[in-house]
């Protein structure tokens, strides 16, 4: 049997690999985005252009909300619906723990808004997301180095990542929608593999056939070249806190996933993403 499903963010970089899976499983899709007159058309799929400031009304034929915008819009959202039981899969951020302390309090409010009416929550927190050609560490480094053939990075940058792949962070989505003892949880999802930023570099250039060329600079040089970066406009989102950051360990248990609900993320994959673009829901 169908069962209605709202996918929040449909256009960003989990949507379009999310959204061919739950079409398999014969789900009544309604995709939300903001950018959802450039999608194509679908008779699949119901797309509606949405903006989740203010939040809408939920259909009352949804059973199940997959929440792929920013996990601050959630709680208004729930707070405005007034169906109760939904099954609700939220992405988050290990930046709960990692850099932005903000994204506990809205998470905080989530589980306390599930819990008063009565939903079946589930929230996944992807450690560094990348595959799509959309993300701002992998993608960022490969646009890099493809267009320049090189690649600068800070020295002794020795923090590890654990860069998880849009498909392993689908599956994971997939996997929780009909695992009870998933409801109420809260995992954290990396990928295979614990890898610095050179090592992360190296493998981009390997994994596409190219001599590795990756140039080491003081942090302070850095720094005077995100100034730069920004007043370009390059990259208006990048500041200074990236540069410590990249000291930083940034990994993930995948134990109690793994246990749960058999995830099982595979190794980093740095070639280039055809057809990618830069753009977000």
């Amino acid at each position: 049997m169908s069962i209605g499903c709202v996918i929040t963010g449909a256009s960003s970089q989990l949507g379009a690999p999310l959204l061919a899976q739950l079409s398999a499983r014969v789900f009544l899709l309604t995709a939300w985005s903001r950018h959802a007159a450039d999608q194509p058309a679908s008779s699949s799929i119901l797309w509606q252009q949405v903006d989740l400031q203010p939040p809408p009304a939920i259909a009352a034929s949804t059973r199940l909300l997959i929440h792929l915008a920013p996990i601050h819009l959630l709680p208004a959202l729930l707070t405005n619906t007034k169906l109760s039981a939904l099954r609700v899969i939220a992405i988050s951020t290990c930046s709960v723990r990692f850099k932005a302390q903000s994204h506990c309090r809205y998470e905080q409010q989530v589980v306390r808004l599930a819990a008063e009416h009565g939903h079946q929550l589930t929230v996944l927190r992807p450690s560094m997301l990348y595959g799509a050609g959309r993300d701002g560490t992998v993608a960022v480094l490969q646009t890099f180095i493809r267009r320049f053939g090189f690649l600068v990075l800070p020295a002794q940058a020795a923090g590890l990542r654990q860069p998880v792949h849009v498909g392993d962070v689908v599956q994971a989505i997939m996997a929780c929608i009909d695992q009870p003892s998933t409801v109420g949880q809260c995992y954290e999802l990396g990928g295979a593999e614990r890898l610095s930023l050179d090592q992360l570099a190296e493998r981009i250039f390997m994994h596409n056939k190219r001599r590795a060329r990756i140039i080491t600079v003081p942090q302070g040089l850095l720094h005077a070249l995100i100034a730069i970066v920004r007043w370009t406009r390059l990259r208006a989102d990048w500041r200074p806190g990236l540069v410590a950051r990249a000291q930083q360990a940034q990994v993930v248990d995948n134990g109690p996933a793994m246990q749960d609900f058999a995830y099982a993320p595979r190794p980093f994959d740095g070639r280039f993403v055809v057809g990618a673009d830069n753009g977000s829901d």
